[in-house]
């Protein structure tokens, strides 16, 4: 059995730490001092130390110097544990051979266990090591897309059934899916969760890690498991079980995880305004509807891995959504596999009941009216757009009728409270690894757009929001003020409306947007008409085209 040893002299990080590595399957051993480590060291050579840095007398760059200093332990693996990513530590650090450190505030404990695993292998024997998600679709034998137009050799398509057996392999751990299940249950408690929680030693230690990190401590360190599920509240437990338990690390690193880490960051902005949009007693079950909203997609990029691109640059090129170009990859309607997915990754019924009518409704556009609980969703994924994060430029983007407001929990100040739940995401996304891309479809020589919306759109606006980024565009009070100097003209008006009506009199380039069905016959040929939702991919090109 591999041999670990960590060296940390706070109690409250170490030990939940340990019993994590140990339920892993390691043999560990633990030392609050350097001294103490150097002679467990001594006794009987680790394969790897786990070593903080920050320790009083004798700290862990000392620890490390002697190491160095003797053949034995020239060459022994050394993770760093800091709280603070200093460049002179890292520096220090690595002209002593250690590159490797993880943040206590940010790393996960799948992440800590595959750079563990990387060096000196699975603590596992040969045929018994976890099962992991299975290698994705490059090793198939896919028939290729041969529809009109598409390019085969770049857009493969796959059998769905070899999606959902992927999907079967990435479920939610046992204990994973009943703390989701008792935040959907507004009777539940925190005593529940707990016990939950006892029964897994690793999602106890991430959750105990987290409560003492400097971004949630409170006051002196939680001792035990119980005492920073108090410090840390319901939602704040859900919301650490939650976002570690979909996408591994090595995930979000790979060549096309950059679209990947949009979509997460996209769903991790949803959760925050669907808790926001949710009564205080279920703003638990908000964050996750949320959060889990577009948890198909996700699993269908975790499958379709380096072919992802070949597939979005076919739905760029037709104008496709994200749901119409899976659909393609997996040769059928992808609202008809989200029942399935949401099925065999077991996400409580509380939960899946929701994002189900959110994907046949909004997504696969059925005719079934859906119930409320879908509708606070969809405004949680359109508002996200308005925080700058669409998750895709496949994304379908639509304005939201005011009148969706009754199913909101205090939708009167949510422009106000928007502005401050960016910070929130920031701060998330930093815990959770996600690099904000600095990548920007703005055009060097952007557009003068003016853009009018009636009363009957809800504010913020989406639709505008996606204008602000791919335009020099400004919202005007009224249509008397759009004329022929601005380069594009954006009206959203419903057909049969004052305003529709009046468009076809304006000057200059006009793009009337509208969200009902209309005759094209009843659209005057001066104008461009656009039915939302539409895509920045499909708005980049009216502005290309303009």
């Amino acid at each position: 059995m591999q041999s670990l040893l960590v060296v940390d002299d706070q109690e409250v990080f170490r030990t939940p730490l340990v019993e994590a590595l140990r339920s892993r399957g390691y043999d560990v051993r633990e030392a609050s001092t350097a001294p103490a480590a150097l002679e467990m060291a001594m006794r009987r050579k680790p394969a790897l130390v786990l070593l903080d840095l920050a320790m009083p007398n004798i700290d862990g760059f000392e620890l490390l110097r002697y190491f160095r200093a003797r053949a034995m332990f020239r060459s022994l693996p050394v993770i760093l544990l800091t709280a603070h990513a200093r460049r002179d530590y890292l520096a220090q650090a690595a002209s002593m051979g250690v590159k490797d450190y993880l943040l206590k505030s940010a790393f996960s404990l799948q992440d800590l266990f595959d750079r563990i695993e990387a060096r000196i292998g699975s603590p596992y024997p040969p045929g018994f090591a976890p099962p992991r998600a299975s290698p994705g679709p490059n090793n198939e034998n896919p028939e290729h897309d041969r529809s009109p137009g598409s390019d085969s050799k770049a857009a493969p398509r796959f059998d769905r059934a070899a999606f959902l057996q992927h999907i079967e392999l990435r479920a939610l751990p046992g204990t994973v899916a009943e703390v989701l299940a008792l935040a959907a249950d507004p009777h539940a408690s925190l005593a529940g969760i707990e016990s939950v929680l006892r029964r897994d030693p690793s999602l106890s230690a991430q959750v105990m890690i987290l409560a003492n990190s400097p971004g949630f401590l409170r006051g002196s360190p939680c001792q035990s498991l119980e005492e920073a599920l108090r410090v840390l509240g319901m939602a704040q437990v859900v919301r650490i079980v939650s976002t570690g338990a979909v996408l591994k690390p090595q995930d979000l690193v790979t060549t096309w995880g950059v679209d990947l880490r949009s979509l997460w960051s996209h769903s991790l902005a949803a959760g925050l305004v669907c808790q926001r949009l949710h009564s205080p007693r279920e703003e638990a079950l908000g964050f996750l509807l949320g959060l889990l909203h577009e948890l198909p997609e996700i699993m269908a990029l975790t499958f379709l891995g380096d072919t992802w691109e070949a597939w979005k640059r076919q739905g760029e090129k037709y104008g496709w959504t994200m749901a119409t170009t899976l659909g393609k990859a997996f040769q059928c309607e992808f609202a008809d596999l989200v029942p399935e997915v949401l099925a065999r990754i077991r996400l409580p019924e509380p939960i899946a009941a929701p994002i189900r009518e959110h994907h046949e409704f909004f997504q696969g556009q059925r005719p079934v009216q859906p119930r409320p609980a879908a509708r606070v969703v969809e405004v949680a994924h359109q508002m996200a757009v308005v925080l700058g994060r669409s998750g895709s430029v496949l994304a379908p983007v639509s304005s939201v009728r005011s009148e969706v407001s009754r199913y909101l929990h205090d939708a009167g100040n949510l422009a106000r409270d928007m502005i401050g739940l960016d910070s929130q995401i920031l701060m998330w996304e930093q815990m959770m690894g996600l690099v904000a891309s600095e990548e920007s479809s703005f055009p060097v020589d952007p557009l003068r757009v003016s853009y009018w919306r009636g009363e009957e759109w809800l504010i913020p606006d989406p639709l505008e929001a996606l204008l602000q980024k791919s335009s020099n565009a400004h919202r005007l009070d009224a249509l008397d003020e759009m004329d022929g100097n601005t380069d594009l003209n954006v009206i959203l008006a419903e057909p049969g409306s004052e305003a529709w009506s009046r468009a076809g009199k304006l000057f200059g380039k006009i793009l009337l947007c509208h969200s009902a069905a209309v005759d094209a016959r009843d659209i005057p040929r001066t104008l461009k008409a656009l039915r939302l939702p539409i895509t920045e991919s499909q708005l980049l090109r009216i502005l290309h085209e303009v």
